[in-house]
């Protein structure tokens, strides 16, 4: 089974306590990112007038707050979270992190058009801030 935690993170406390930070430097992240999309909505319908069907502004609207309550879930979560290599850390909460937004991703960028939506550029940024933050075993 391949470990999510490196052998040199071990005895390593600044790596845990950078960690810490960066995740809940995503998490305010995330906040903006919930106010962005119901600002995109708002302004794609009102003054570009992009019309949306029913369907897209219910499911848009869906993934906005369910971003919105995972996101209270992690952020109250992570003070819970051990910098212990060999239990649930950091890491770990990383990842979940990304795997909830990388599916949050996909389903916005399904059901704005698929590959002619804009957002699916987004696929290439958040990638590169895993590669910043996880192991290189746990990215690829």
């Amino acid at each position: 089974m391949i470990s999510l935690v490196p052998s040199w993170t071990h005895h390593y406390d600044q790596f845990w306590n950078t960690l810490r930070k960066r995740n809940l430097w995503f998490i305010k992240l995330r906040y903006g990112t919930v106010a962005m999309l119901l600002l995109v909505l708002f302004a794609a319908e009102f003054i570009l007038s992009i019309k949306f069907s029913p369907v897209q502004k219910q499911a848009i609207l869906l993934i906005t707050g369910s971003i919105l309550l995972y996101n209270f879930i992690l952020h109250y979560a992570r003070r819970f979270v051990k910098t212990e290599a060999d239990k649930f850390n950091p890491i770990h909460h990383s990842l979940i992190q990304m795997l909830l937004d990388l599916i949050s991703l996909f389903l916005l960028v399904y059901f704005t058009g698929s590959i002619e939506s804009p957002l699916f550029l987004l696929f290439v940024f958040h990638m590169i801030i895993g590669s910043l933050i996880l192991p290189g075993i746990v990215i690829y």
